[in-house]
């Protein structure tokens, strides 16, 4: 949780970087894993994608303004 804080305070760039930084090292992870575990790495890799994507959102407003 302290890192998702601080990672969520930081400037979109950072964040976008953190993110995939997190999504490699669960593409890495996922071919090692099975059963719940796996799940449970998707539905994390499921949630970094759509991060990413709010951080891109908020990259091009920035860059608009």
């Amino acid at each position: 949780l302290t890192v998702y804080s601080g990672i969520q305070m930081a400037k979109p760039r950072n964040r976008a970087r953190a993110y995939a930084a997190m999504l490699s090292a669960i593409d890495k992870a996922i071919p090692l894993t099975k059963g719940t575990a796996l799940r449970e790495l998707e539905m994390d890799r499921l949630l970094i994608v759509d991060l990413i994507d709010q951080t891109r959102e908020e990259i091009k407003e920035e860059e608009s303004e």
